[in-house]
């Protein structure tokens, strides 16, 4: 299994359950350890791109050596699940609110299982409700993190009502000739050299899909942004590559398969 398949179910299915991450966490049966706990640890910070404490979900993906994911205790997924989830802030307002003493931007996961090679780590905007809300703030990720890691700052992009310069994508999407609405869409940046790699989920919208609000970083200068498209439809995913945003602007593009 790769890693990006493994994303993609993934979030997949994070999105069919709206995003839940304790039923996510809670998928796997108790069982023992399937292999030893280490000391390391991964560490870092999350906030709005505005300064603003965020409520949000941070989740884990374990991957080990040959691309399968792994619960908290090393052992083998069967389905799709996150190795941990981190919560920060969950009665804070979508919209975020001016940092106190009673939030906090700090996640922290110890105990990292040693079969673990890389994590993959991804945020969701939260409401205080526990839904995914891309309202203020897009979604970032961070790819193949090596456990160990301390200082893995991240910040949720504005979206261009908030100030921000997120762009979006829409899409007419036809199979066998047919204009379809597919089932759900997961988007992934694929600009290695942004400091905040986007992502986001959405469902389809009549004859295609509108996207939420996406990360255009580095978007000065008029460079866009590239992402890659998850099109889920029928019991079939489809990709497309290379798909540009811009600050504060649309794509739209007509992907035919």
């Amino acid at each position: 299994m790769k890693p990006l398949r493994l994303r993609m179910t993934t979030m997949a299915v994070a999105f069919i359950t709206g995003a839940s991450a304790l039923v996510l966490g809670g998928a796997a049966p108790a069982q023992a350890s399937c292999g030893s706990l280490t000391d390391k640890s991964i560490a870092g910070t999350l906030s709005g791109d505005d300064g603003r404490a965020v409520n949000a979900m941070v989740g884990f993906t374990y991957v080990d050596e040959f691309g399968y994911r792994l619960d908290v205790r090393g052992c083998r997924l069967s389905g799709d699940a996150y190795g941990r989830v981190f919560h920060l802030n969950a009665g804070v307002p979508e919209t975020g609110t001016a940092p106190t003493s009673a939030t906090s931007d700090r996640f922290f996961i110890g105990n990292i299982p040693s079969a673990v090679k890389e994590v993959w780590v991804e945020t969701y905007p939260k409401t205080p409700g526990g839904a995914t809300s891309y309202r203020r703030y897009a979604g970032v990720y961070q790819p193949a993190v090596a456990p160990g890691r301390m200082n893995l700052n991240l910040r949720l992009p504005l979206t261009c009502a908030a100030g921000g310069r997120t762009g979006a994508i829409v899409a007419s999407v036809f199979i066998g000739g047919r204009q379809v609405t597919p089932t759900w869409m997961g988007y992934w940046s694929e600009t290695a050299s942004s400091k905040q790699m986007g992502y986001a989920l959405s469902g389809g919208a009549p004859g295609g899909f509108v996207s939420p609000p996406l990360s255009s970083s580095p978007g000065a200068n008029g460079r866009p942004q590239t992402y890659e498209v998850a099109i889920f439809y029928k019991g079939t995913t489809y990709w497309r590559h290379g798909l540009p945003v811009y600050a504060c602007k649309t794509t739209h593009v007509r992907i035919d398969e």
